[in-house]
């Protein structure tokens, strides 16, 4: 757990995010994320892809959350990128969250899948330096600021444990039973207002 204390003598809180695109070229022939069995890479892009960083600090330690809008991060890659994060940007791993949004319509890089062609290893060097690029123009970009935390409900998730007389449990569609629908939302602003992630 990434832990930066803030207390009240400490220096005024500074932030900063961006966002670097890591859209894999058209003919990038990649498998895709998620559901099991997919043979066929994707056809085409309809939505850029990206990997979001914000960092933060109080004046004497950095923190950086990363997200990437694809299917998760393997801890091989956890391992190697956050030692080259912390020599590249001076955020050494114990201050990074490095995550992922859990895409299943995005291509699937690291290997994943028993994918280890040369052009997964290059879409996979195109994240990890995207990774780099956007921690460093997160940095770029600190400035003091105001964070804040809230939370709410959203009602589109489902509990997937059906049970069934034949078969028994399985994954399926169960609305009535246990699922967590609250939405905690940290937000950071800069003096004026607005709003910087």
């Amino acid at each position: 757990m990434c832990r930066l204390a803030l207390g009240a003598e400490s220096a005024t809180l500074q932030a900063g995010a961006t966002k670097v695109d890591i859209t894999p070229s058209a003919d990038a022939e990649l498998p895709m994320s998620g559901y099991a069995d997919r043979k066929e890479g994707f056809k085409g892009v309809h939505d850029h892809i990206y990997t979001r960083a914000i960092v933060f600090g109080d004046g004497t330690r950095l923190a950086a959350v990363v997200a990437w809008e694809l299917i998760g991060v393997p801890n091989a890659v956890w391992e190697v990128l956050s030692q080259r994060i912390a020599r590249e940007t001076g955020i050494p791993a114990e201050y990074l969250i490095l995550c992922a949004v859990h895409d299943h319509s995005a291509p699937a890089p690291f290997g994943m899948y028993g994918n280890d062609s040369p052009k997964s290893a290059a879409y996979t060097k195109q994240v990890e330096d995207a990774t780099v690029e956007a921690i460093r123009k997160a940095k770029e970009n600190l400035q003091p600021a105001k964070i804040g935390i809230g939370s709410g409900k959203a009602y589109v998730n489902i509990n997937r444990r059906e049970y069934s007389s034949d078969s028994g449990w399985w994954l399926g569609y169960n609305p009535e039973g246990p699922s967590d629908k609250t939405v905690t939302v940290i937000r950071f602003d800069a003096l004026s207002g607005k709003p910087i992630a």
